[in-house]
Parts: structure tokens; sequence; C-alpha cells
């Protein structure tokens, strides 16, 4: 794209803001209630399932050299057509979690701190506004502000696990029986999906691949240094929030279920009473992060396919900082409309599973193929089929029981996006090569 390039300790940083975002603040407490303290094991086996397949985009980004990578990677090795379906279902999720991320941007503050009561949507549009701005400015500069808030973001779950962990009402008596949840002996296998969206930001350095600087070291450095920092993180809280909650706890109290970490400063350790502020920045700044890496990752894609001919060509135009300038306003401007309506925002959430796992799929099975290419990979077809295999059987159950609705909003978010690719993607050229010029 340009000249500025990102260190290996900014590419860090991007994979642990990618990563840590509501899911660990709110998902963190179904996996408590469905397979109680051994909830530890499915965020472990989500971190191995993710881990593979960010070690797999982080090849094809190595192979291919481009960024875009949601769309560049599919269209390179299996036709365009697949790069727009992998890249349409990647932006339309983005935009709706972002949406989604910014709604609880303003629940948490108007929660926990009274000035802010009653401004959930005008703050929610603000850190929309916020991320925008600093997606606007060269990437460097990007990656240094995330740098500060993620370095602040940590401190505050080091503090509130510290608390949790040397509080005299802490027992690990709580983690006996430790295979007890609603899902049985077994529910640490049912509560694994849940798990694998707190770790959805491995792919973020593979994706901005033009960006990095020296690749070839930095992206698969980055890559285990992230996700081992993450790993320890989620790890941290979790297991000293189940000192304090068990799975009895979140039964009896349904309401909670969403919050663990609140639920156990208003219940064991409701004597120290800025705990829950902690938790409310805490989770603010994670939320915040991640859009900041979600907006600039959604805004790459959309400029990817204007380059390629599969979006108007106003979306490839960049500022005077190398920012995909048009990409990422459109962005904001979508989330801001979706964020006015937070109900609805919420629903599509829910239903975006099965878009999720198209886009999984698509790219894992651009990994597949690029096998044929007679080079030498650390990591085999094979691997990239029981990925799939994985991940399949990993979202089906959720994917099952949503219904119908799952179904048809995955057939509109496609329905619109076959439109969009008949009317201008189909007129573009017909051969996408390494010449391609992003």
């Amino acid at each position: 794209m340009g000249k500025s390039k990102i260190s290996l300790y900014s590419c860090i940083g991007i994979i642990v803001s990618g990563c840590i975002g509501s899911a660990i603040f709110s998902l963190s407490g179904l996996t408590m209630y469905y397979a109680g303290a051994s909830c530890i094991i499915s965020w472990i086996i989500a971190a191995v399932i993710q881990g593979v397949y960010g070690a797999e985009v982080s090849e094809l980004s190595l192979h291919y050299g481009k960024s875009a990578g949601v769309y560049a990677f599919p269209a390179m090795s299996l036709g365009r057509i697949y790069g727009f379906m992998a890249s349409w279902g990647y932006v339309v999720a983005n935009i709706i979690a972002i949406s989604f991320s910014a709604i609880y941007v303003g629940t948490y503050l108007s929660v926990s701190f009274v000035s802010f009561s009653g401004f959930q949507i005008p703050i929610a549009i603000c850190s929309i506004a916020l991320c925008a701005l600093l997606n606007l400015r060269n990437i460097r500069d990007m990656g240094r502000s995330n740098i500060a808030m993620l370095i602040f973001l940590v401190v505050l779950m080091i503090a509130y696990s510290a608390i949790a962990f040397t509080h005299g009402d802490f027992s690990f008596d709580r983690f006996v029986p430790f295979f007890k949840g609603s899902k049985g002996n077994f529910g640490f296998i049912a509560a694994v999906p849940n798990a694998l969206v707190a770790y959805g930001g491995v792919v973020s350095v593979a994706f901005i691949v033009e960006n990095v600087d020296k690749p070839k070291r930095n992206i698969p450095l980055s890559l285990m240094a992230g996700l081992a920092v993450v790993v320890v993180l989620y790890l941290m809280m979790l297991v000293s929030t189940l000192g304090h909650i068990d799975y009895a706890y979140l039964e009896n109290n349904p309401g909670m279920r969403f919050i663990p970490m609140f639920a156990a400063s208003f219940s064991s350790m409701g004597d120290i009473g800025f705990l829950p502020k902690i938790i409310s920045l805490g989770a603010v700044l994670a939320l915040l992060t991640t859009m900041l890496i979600l907006g600039y990752l959604t805004a790459t894609a959309m400029r990817g396919m204007a380059l390629d001919g599969t979006l108007p060509a106003v979306f490839a135009k960049c500022n005077g900082n190398e920012a995909p300038a048009v990409s990422i306003l459109t962005y904001a401007l979508i989330s801001c409309a979706l964020s006015l309506k937070p109900s609805f925002a919420e629903m599509l959430v829910n239903l975006g599973s099965l878009v999720s796992v198209i886009i999984m799929v698509i790219v894992i099975a651009s990994f597949v193929k690029m096998k044929s290419s007679g080079k030498k990979f650390a990591l085999s077809a094979l691997v990239g089929c029981l990925t799939i295999a994985a991940m399949l059987a990993c979202y089906a159950p959720g994917i099952l029981s949503g219904g119908w609705q799952v179904w048809a909003f995955t057939v509109a978010v496609y329905a619109v996006g076959a439109a969009v690719y008949l009317m201008i993607g189909s007129k573009a050229r017909t051969n996408l090569t390494d010449s391609f010029d992003y």
C-alpha cells in the first residue's frame, strides 16, 4: 500500500487488541454457566484452534504478500467470486460487531458512572467517531494509540485479577466439582464456540501484511507472542473470577451470566466499592481497541475489493496518511446508523454465526488450494482440512439451534452481495494475479 510500516511490538499490540474485546467480559460468563470451572479447558481448546487458523492465514499472507487478505487470498487462490464472498461477509459482520461494541461502550459507562446515565447512544456514536479518526491517521500513529490504550487495559485486567486472587473470599473450593455446568460433564465442549469468538483477532496482522516491517519475521512472531499474551490474560481473568462465583451462582442468578466480573465484584467482593469501575473501564478499553482494529481491517478489505473492481473505485481512495479514507468513513457512518437501534444490532450479532463460518471456511480453503503450488510450507493441506472440520463441529450446534432466522439472515446478506457483484464485480477484469497492485 504505502511506505508506513509497523514494528513487531505494534503487530503484537494489534493482535492482542483485536482479540480482547467484549467476549472476555461477557461471553466468559456463558462458558462458566455451560461448563463450570472446566470452561478453562474450553478457552485453551479455542486458543489452539484459532492459533492454527492464524498460522494458516499467516502462511497465506507470506505467500501472496497482499493486504486486504480476507479478499486477496481467496481471490488469488480460488477466484474473484470467492474473495468477494469472504470479504463481503467479513465487512458486514465487522460493521455489525463495531456497532454492537459501541453500544456496550455506552452501556458500561452509563451503568458505572452516574454522569453518563441516559447517554448510551451518544456515547456509542462518539466511540465510533473516535476510532474512525484514529483509523484516518498514519498506521504507525494508529498503532501507537492502540498500544497506549492496550497498556492501560492490561494494567486494569491485572489489577482486577490481583484483587480477586488476594481477596479473602477467593476459594479453590468453587472449582470442585471441576466438570459441572448446565451442559453436564462435557459442557466444556459446548462452551468452545463462545470462547472461539474471543480469539478472532489472531489474523489481524496477516490481513495487513503490506504494512508490516520485515513480514517474514514479524508476522509469525507476533502471532505466537500475541496469542500467548491473550491466553495468559484470559486465564488470569477466568481463574480469578471462578474463585468467587461458580456454576451454581450463575444458575440461580441468570442476569449475571453475561457480566461475570461484575457478578464477582457485587457478590463476594462487594466490600471493594471501586472494583466495578475498574471492570467498566477495562471493558470500555477492550471494546475501543477491538473497534479500532476491526475498523481498519474492514476498511482495508473494502479497499481491496475496490482495487479489484468488485466495489466502486471510490472505496479505494486514500488520504494523505495512506489510510483508506472513503472506506473508513463508510463503515463509520453505517455503524453509527446501526447503533441508533441497540436491540436491532444485538439481534444481528446473534444471527451472524453462519456468515462467520462461511468466511473462515473460504479462507482456509484458500490455504488448502495453495498447497498445490508445489512450494514447501510449515503446515499441510491436511491441517487445513482438519481446521475446517473443527470449525464446523464447533459452530454447527449454535447454527442449528438458531433456527430459520440464522439461515434467512445469511441468505439476505449474500443476496445483497450477489446483486452488488453482478452489477459491479462481474465487469471487472477476469484474472487476478500476483502483479495485482494493492
